[in-house]
């Protein structure tokens, strides 16, 4: 479990802030989302969101998840 962050807490997971400027940071990769907060969030929210492209609700969110990830998990 990784440890609690003490620092911009009100960032969502995989965003972090370093020097005034906004990135996602993914498998150590940092792409850089702006200095501002509100576009660098919506570019964010489209990095995190490539895999949902389809999805327009939770049910459909739900149905992409049953039938691409449900697969390859364990019958336990």
């Amino acid at each position: 479990m990784p440890a609690k962050r003490k620092h911009a807490k009100h960032l969502p997971v995989r965003m972090r802030m370093n020097h005034g400027a906004y990135y996602h940071v993914c498998k150590e990769v940092w792409t850089p989302l702006g200095r501002e907060l509100g576009p660098a969030l919506l570019r964010w929210a489209e990095l995190e969101g490539q895999h949902l492209q389809g999805a327009k609700t939770v049910g459909d969110a739900m149905a992409l998840y049953v039938s691409d990830a449900l697969p390859q998990l364990a019958a336990t």
